[in-house]
């Protein structure tokens, strides 16, 4: 007696759901399937549920007792194994790259927010993340939705694509300084090469750099050089030490934290009363 109270029930929903259209068809096929035709209009309804408690079930599909496919009568889509969209190539037409995806994906703005509360719906914990409609529709319009009743929805599993792209551009934009950089420095070492086989004097930068126990300083001298010291100031100008040195070629000078009190310091090479050139250093606690 339950199962005829609920195929009449079913029966009177559907048929309730098509009197708007008189073309409506409804066939109970005898192996249990039930086929519905409908001739609605545009956005009409081919087939209405009205769900009066918040919290129900509009729509509900279960598979070997277990639930495949949920829609809540408060809003939310549930699915157990997520959902596929037709992406077949044979579907699509006027296929183009997409321009400029970075400078696209910099306009957007990304928010958190709470969806306005339903009588009687159970607020949910937690925010959601997502974007308004209409911000997205004035950058792409193409992958927004306006409902008759002036509601506008984004298709969100458009902007992967976007997002893809944006990225494959910043990296681009990342190998290319990266070749930049590699070709300042390799620049760099030439010119410190070419320094020192042109018997040109030269100073290094200490490292490590800041320190805490030792640090090394670099330097080289041509043989034909006559002196040279390494000078080294407070921030103040005030000259700390002068250390002659007395090797040609490259070497390096040994500075101890014993030597100096914590705090930036200036050094200079002078070779034969000029200046060759002035670093920094940083002896940390």
């Amino acid at each position: 007696m339950k199962k005829i109270i609920n195929f009449t029930l079913i029966l009177g929903i559907l048929f309730f759901a098509n009197t708007n259209y008189t073309y409506s068809q409804l066939k109970v096929l005898s192996n249990g399937s039930v086929e519905i035709n409908s001739y609605a209009l545009d956005y009409g309804r081919a087939v209405r549920t009205t769900v009066h408690n918040p919290n129900a079930c509009a729509y509900h599909l279960t598979y070997n007792g277990v639930d495949k496919f949920y829609v809540s009568a408060s809003g939310f889509l549930w699915c157990s194994q997520g959902g596929y969209f037709g992406s077949d190539l044979k579907l699509k037409q006027n296929i183009n790259k997409i321009n400029s995806p970075l400078s696209l994906v910099m306009k957007l703005n990304g928010i958190q927010f709470d969806y306005k509360e339903d009588k009687g719906v159970k607020k949910e914990k937690g925010q959601r993340l997502g974007f308004i409609a209409q911000d997205i529709e004035k950058i792409l319009p193409g992958i927004v939705k306006t409902m008759p009743d002036s509601t506008k929805g984004i298709a969100y599993t458009d902007l992967t694509a976007l997002l893809v792209e944006a990225i494959k551009e910043q990296q681009n934009q990342i190998d290319e300084l990266k070749k930049l950089i590699n070709i300042s420095y390799s620049q760099k070492q030439i010119i410190e090469e070419s320094n020192e086989s042109n018997d040109l004097p030269n100073l290094k930068q200490n490292s490590p750099n800041p320190f805490n126990k030792i640090t090394k300083i670099g330097y080289f001298l041509p043989e034909t050089i006559k002196k040279a010291s390494l000078f080294i100031y407070d921030m103040n100008g005030k000259q700390i030490k002068n250390m002659p040195i007395y090797e040609r070629g490259n070497g390096y000078i040994t500075i101890n934290e014993s030597d100096l009190q914590p705090g930036i310091y200036i050094y200079s090479l002078i070779v034969d009363d000029k200046e060759v050139d002035t670093k920094k250093m940083i002896l940390t606690n």
